[in-house]
C-alpha cells in the first residue's frame, strides 16, 4: 500500500484526474479505493488458493484412510485365518495331553505289580521322555 502511494505522489502531476481538475484529496482517496480493490483481489486469490489446497488435503486424507481401510479388512482377514489356527492348535494340543495323561495311567497300570522303588525310578525315566 506504502508502494502504491509513493507512486502516486511521484507522478501526480501526470495523473488524468488531476490534470482534469480534481482535488488532489480527492486523487488520493480514487487511488486508496483502487489499492483497497487490489487488496480484496488479493485476499480472494489467498482464499482461492487455500481452497485448492484444502481439497488437495482432503483428497490426500480421503486416499490414506481408503488405504487403511484396505489394511484393516486385509488385517481382519489375518486375524479370522490366526484364530483358526490357535484353535486348531489347541484342540491338538488336547488331544495330545489327554493321550499323555492315559500313556501316565497307564504306565502305572502295567507296573501295579512290581517293587513301588523300581516303579519310582522307571516313573521319573518316562517323565523325561521326549514328546
Amino acid at each position: 500500500m506504502v508502494y502504491y502511494a509513493d507512486e502516486f505522489l511521484k507522478s501526480v502531476n501526470k495523473h488524468p484526474l488531476f490534470c482534469i481538475g480534481i482535488e488532489w484529496r480527492s486523487s488520493i482517496l480514487i487511488c486508496f479505493s483502487f489499492v483497497q480493490e487490489d487488496l480484496k483481489i488479493l485476499r480472494l486469490m489467498v482464499s482461492v488458493l487455500t481452497e485448492a489446497e484444502l481439497e488437495h488435503q482432503e483428497a490426500e486424507l480421503t486416499r490414506r484412510m481408503n488405504e487403511t481401510r484396505e489394511k484393516k479388512t486385509q488385517t481382519a482377514g489375518a486375524l479370522a485365518e490366526a484364530k483358526r489356527e490357535v484353535d486348531h492348535f489347541r484342540d491338538s494340543y488336547e488331544i495330545v495331553l489327554a493321550e499323555d495323561k492315559a500313556l501316565d495311567k497307564a504306565f502305572k497300570k502295567e507296573f501295579a505289580d512290581q517293587d513301588v522303588h523300581i516303579v519310582e525310578q522307571l516313573y521319573k525315566l518316562f517323565k523325561r521322555r521326549p514328546r
